[in-house]
């Protein structure tokens, strides 16, 4: 995988994310978009870096969605 599109719901929030997670440079490039606005994560697994873009929602949408994004990562 060098390129995949993500779109994360999760139980209890009523709003979804759009992320784009790209192979970059020797790592992940992640980048959600947060009503309009990107947010960037970097990590050296992909997973890592949705994680850090998803930051900006606070640690309870942050941990719900993740657990999202883990599973749509796995099937890929």
């Amino acid at each position: 995988m060098t390129h995949t599109d993500l779109r994360l719901r999760a139980e209890g929030l009523d709003f979804w994310v759009d992320v784009h997670v790209h192979r970059f440079d020797g790592g992940w490039l992640a980048v959600a978009d947060l009503a309009g606005e990107p947010e960037l994560g970097w990590a050296d697994e992909a997973a890592g870096a949705v994680k850090m873009a998803l930051a900006a929602l606070g640690p309870v949408a942050q941990r719900r969605l993740f657990a999202v994004a883990q599973q749509q990562l796995a099937d890929r």
